[in-house]
């Protein structure tokens, strides 16, 4: 797994020297400003109505956990389960964001590949109905595990890896969902690309926390990390679907 995570990096630079090379660099410029006015909006929402939220998810908390207890609430223990609670939060937003703006352009990320691929598969609609599907899936199994992690996070020492474990699930599961885009172009079944990702987890992984760390660019990374991801899990799923 960690060699799949180290050739990732590898597919991002491929993705670019791609999208600088073929001739679809007007779409992508145009792709890169609806990224940017997308993400620049979201996070405008959840500087509004971060504290709201965080309150919300915490006076649930306080029903469940030891955060009711004003002791445990202002040791150092509960101050690192409030800073945990709320980088779960933001993880949690984060992947909101992102599978939104991934089905929005799904369509237009679908035609880019043709492109390149050269391929006269699916119509796009289709594409975007199974591309909806997934990702709904996704973000519902996502969330189970979040609420689970919340649950866990106010335990001494156990609770610190809960942000751990969710971003590489969440980096998995982004992934999932780029991997997915190449599969269809490839015709793929379901039972197929399940198949594959069991074998190549590393690469779902690795394709979906460096999309992450890329959002932590500002204006740059919020243009182009969604489609950079894309094109990255295009190249990692054609090499190895010939294996």
């Amino acid at each position: 797994m960690f060699k799949q995570l180290i050739d990732t990096i590898a597919s991002y630079f491929f993705a670019y020297n791609t999208i600088r090379r073929k001739p679809i660099l007007a779409y992508v410029v145009v792709l890169s400003i609806i990224n940017l006015l997308f993400f620049i909006k979201a996070v405008a929402i959840y500087i509004h109505y971060q504290a709201t939220f965080i309150n919300f998810i915490i006076s649930k908390l306080n029903a469940v956990t030891w955060l009711h207890n004003q002791t445990y609430a202002s040791s150092f223990w509960g101050i690192v389960t409030l800073i945990i609670v709320q980088f779960i939060i933001l993880l949690y937003c984060l992947n909101l964001v992102s599978t939104a703006l991934s089905i929005v352009v799904a369509p237009v990320h679908y035609y880019l590949l043709k492109k390149v691929h050269l391929s006269i598969s699916a119509n796009l609609f289709t594409v975007w109905v199974k591309v909806i599907i997934n990702n709904i899936q996704l973000l519902l199994w996502y969330t189970l595990y979040t609420i689970a992690m919340l649950l866990i996070c106010s335990v001494p020492i156990l609770g610190w890896v809960t942000p751990l474990v969710l971003l590489v699930l969440q980096g998995y599961y982004y992934g999932n969902n780029n991997f997915y885009l190449a599969a269809l172009l490839y015709e793929q079944s379901t039972t197929t690309f399940s198949q594959y990702i069991s074998h190549y987890k590393g690469y779902l992984i690795g394709n979906g926390i460096y999309y992450y760390l890329l959002l932590f660019i500002p204006i740059i990374g919020w243009a182009i990390a969604p489609f950079i991801s894309v094109f990255a899990a295009y190249k990692n799923y054609t090499y190895t679907a010939k294996l």
